[in-house]
Order: C-alpha cells, then sequence, then structure tokens
C-alpha cells in the first residue's frame, strides 16, 4: 500500500502542467488582445482627432479667403458656409475647390446668392465636361459676358452645353473651349448664343476636328465675311447679303445664302469665294460649315430647335451620376468633412486659437524675436546673453566629445584601409 502511495502517475502529472499552461496561454492572449484593442481605440482617436483639425483649419482658410471679399457676419458665413458644403455634396467636388470658385465668382462683384447659383452651375459645368473648375468659371464668365444681351442665366448656359452633347457628336468640353476662345467675336458678329452652339456643333459632327480649332477657324469667318470687301466680293457672285430693304442681313443668313450659292459654284471660283471667306489654313471647318447650312434639316437647324426646349439636362445627368458607389462614397465623405469643422470650430477652435496666440504673444518669443545681436528692449538683450552662454557651452562642453568621437572613427577607417592594402 505504502509502494502504491509512493507511486505518482506521470500521465496525471502532464495533464496537469498541460492545464496550467493552456490558462496562462488564455491569460496571456487576454492581454494581447486588450492590449491591442486599446492601441487600435488610441489610433482611431488619434486619427479622428487630426481629421477634425485638418476639416477645422482648411474649411477656415477656405471661407477666410471669400469672407475677405464679402465680410459677412458669423451666422452669414455659417449659412453661406452650409450652401457651399451643399454643392460639394452634390457635384461630388472637394470643399476648397468649391470655396475656390465662390472667391472667382465674388470677384467679379456678385452677391452672395448670385455667387452660390454660379458656383453650382460651374461645378455642375466641370463635372459633366472633365473641365477643372478654373476653367468651368472662365468658360461661365465668357458666355455670360459675350452673350449678355441675351441675358442668359448661367444654369440655361450650362444646360444647353449638356443638351448638345447628349444629343450630337459634340461634346461639352468642345463646346465649352469654343466659348471661351470665340464667344465674343461670335457676338460681336451679331450670332446669338444658340446659333454659336449650332455652328461649333455642326463643325464638329462633320469635322471632329476638337472645339479650340472649330473655334479659331470661326473666329476667322466672323472677322472676314463682316469685311466691306469681302461682302462686295460675295454679292457679286450672287449671295444675297441684304434684305428687300437694303438692309445688311445678320451675319448667320449671309453665310446660309453663301452655302446654298457655293453648292451651286464649281472649279476656280469656288475655292476663290471658300478662300475670301475662310483664308487658307481654315478651309476644313469652313466647307464643313458651309456643307451642313446648304443640307434641309441641317445639324444646326436641329440643334436651334432642341436648344429651346433646354431645361434640366445637366441636373438629370448629374442625378445619374450621383446613383453610383463612387459618388455616395464621396458624399459621405463630404458629410464628414463638415461635421468634423462644426466640431472643430465649437469645441477646438477656441482653445486652439488662445493656446497659438499665447506661443505667438509672449515675454520669451518677444525677447527672442528681438534677440538679432543688437537687441534694443530689455527681454531681447537679457535672451542675447542666455544664447551666448548657450551657444558657448555647446562649444566647450560637447566640442571635445565631438572631436574625440571623429578622431576615433577617423582611426578605424584609416586602420581598416591599411588591413585592405596589405
Amino acid at each position: 500500500v505504502q509502494q502504491r502511495l509512493k507511486f505518482r502517475n506521470p500521465f496525471n502529472e502532464l495533464a496537469g502542467s498541460t492545464r496550467t499552461f493552456y490558462g496562462e496561454l488564455d491569460r496571456a492572449t487576454t492581454r494581447v488582445v486588450t492590449l491591442g484593442t486599446a492601441f487600435t481605440v488610441l489610433a482611431t482617436a488619434s486619427r479622428t482627432l487630426r481629421g477634425i483639425v485638418d476639416s477645422t483649419v482648411l474649411v477656415e482658410k477656405s471661407l477666410a479667403s471669400v469672407n475677405a471679399i464679402f465680410k459677412l457676419t458669423t451666422d452669414n458665413l455659417s449659412k453661406f458656409s452650409s450652401g457651399l458644403f451643399d454643392i460639394s455634396r452634390e457635384t461630388t467636388t472637394a470643399f476648397d475647390k468649391v470655396a475656390e470658385a465662390a472667391q472667382e465668382f465674388a470677384r467679379q462683384g456678385l452677391s452672395v446668392a448670385e455667387t452660390q447659383k454660379a458656383v453650382r452651375a460651374a461645378l455642375l459645368l466641370s463635372r459633366d465636361a472633365t473641365l477643372s473648375v478654373t476653367e468651368s468659371v472662365r468658360v461661365i464668365t465668357a458666355a455670360t459676358n459675350s452673350f449678355n444681351t441675351e441675358a442668359l442665366s448661367r444654369m440655361q448656359i450650362v444646360n444647353r452645353l449638356a443638351s448638345a452633347d447628349a444629343a450630337f457628336a459634340v461634346s461639352s468640353k468642345d463646346l465649352a473651349e469654343a466659348l471661351v476662345r470665340t464667344g465674343s467675336a461670335a457676338a460681336d458678329a451679331g450670332v446669338s448664343f444658340n446659333e454659336f452652339i449650332g455652328l461649333v456643333t455642326a463643325a464638329q459632327q462633320i469635322s471632329q476636328r476638337g472645339g479650340s480649332v472649330i473655334a479659331g477657324a470661326l473666329n476667322t469667318i466672323f472677322t472676314r465675311i463682316n469685311r466691306r470687301g469681302t461682302l462686295e466680293a460675295l454679292d457679286s457672285l450672287g449671295v444675297a447679303i441684304t434684305d428687300v430693304r437694303g438692309q445688311a442681313l445678320p451675319t448667320i443668313q449671309v453665310l446660309q445664302n453663301f452655302a446654298v450659292a457655293y453648292d451651286k459654284m464649281t472649279g476656280a471660283i469656288k475655292n476663290q469665294a471658300a478662300e475670301l471667306v475662310g483664308g487658307v489654313r481654315q478651309l476644313n471647318t469652313l466647307k464643313a460649315t458651309l456643307k451642313d447650312l446648304s443640307t434641309e434639316g441641317s445639324v444646326f437647324l436641329q440643334v436651334q430647335e432642341m436648344l429651346k426646349n433646354s431645361t434640366n439636362e445637366i441636373e438629370r445627368r448629374n442625378a445619374a451620376r450621383n446613383q453610383t458607389l463612387a459618388a455616395q462614397g464621396s458624399q459621405i465623405g463630404t458629410t464628414a468633412q463638415q461635421i468634423g469643422s462644426n466640431i472643430g470650430n465649437v469645441g477646438l477652435a477656441p482653445t486652439l486659437k488662445s493656446g497659438l496666440g499665447l506661443l505667438l504673444n509672449n515675454p520669451i518669443t518677444e525677447a527672442l524675436k528681438d534677440a538679432s545681436g543688437n537687441a534694443e528692449t530689455a527681454g531681447g538683450k537679457a535672451a542675447e546673453l542666455f544664447l551666448r552662454g548657450f551657444g558657448a557651452s555647446v562649444v566647450y562642453g560637447l566640442g571635445p566629445i565631438l572631436l574625440k568621437i571623429l578622431g576615433s572613427i577617423t582611426r578605424q577607417v584609416g586602420s581598416n584601409l591599411l588591413q585592405d592594402v596589405a
């Protein structure tokens, strides 16, 4: 019996040790998981706080640039900011770009309400035509200034560009480029906005030469066709340039009459007539335009009819784009930025501004700013004494140590070189 009592089953001891090991392993795992969770929470909190601060700084900086022009009260600036965030969400455009557009329109003397409308139109065009914000602002400005007698709203302008884009083989970008380059010349020649869009669309659909090339050609055509010598030459070729009362016909009517007459011309006379109106370099665009104008049911006339009924094409297209996951993700990001900015403005900005103000304006900072070697204030002179003492302590305290380290390194490098040579 005593022998049995003294006997210990090794398997029981192994099982007990195993249970102890697993128990320790579970406790260690729990500690690791807890520590990892704590680090994750801290990292998330850090990123969130950094995001709030970044949003606050960016939004405040963007609005300050605009408000330097408008000089709005805090409440009105807050409402204006909310409107810009709505546009940013609707067009999936970064807030700082939206504020940049607002600043450009504000410089043109627009009111706050008109600026918001103009910014929305510009950002819708930017997204639809894949233009930069600056380019979109320039297009809308050129169109409104060039065709100001028609009193078109900015939304009417961008909707008509989008309508032409949707119905014909021309892009909003081509039309926008043509407007910037030649819109003013077209208006001076008596060509309406719709007529100009029709000419560019017809030339692009037939020639596919691009908005900038077509714009340059139309600029030449508008200039040459209104010269006295050109009109007299066209008259001699049988092209009607006046009405029954002897009044000069509009530029478009003269072009249409020339297109009909040109289609019947032959040989050298036809070539001379083309060079008379388009010059040598713009013949391709001129011939494409004349070909369309001489056709019954031309693209030019179709565009005129369609643009009369253009209402909300660009808004409809934008709404369709906003159904995508990419657009919705961008909108969530904009909303998060707005919330972060609001949190920062209310909860962090006052404290941060106070702390930064204290760093910028305190006796120590002022003394160090004055310590240029010729200090005039008592604080500046004290700072200079401190800096001289600090410099001396660095030179005489750390200098010997640094020289010793440098000498040791030099000896070691030299020894290695000698060994390599040997």
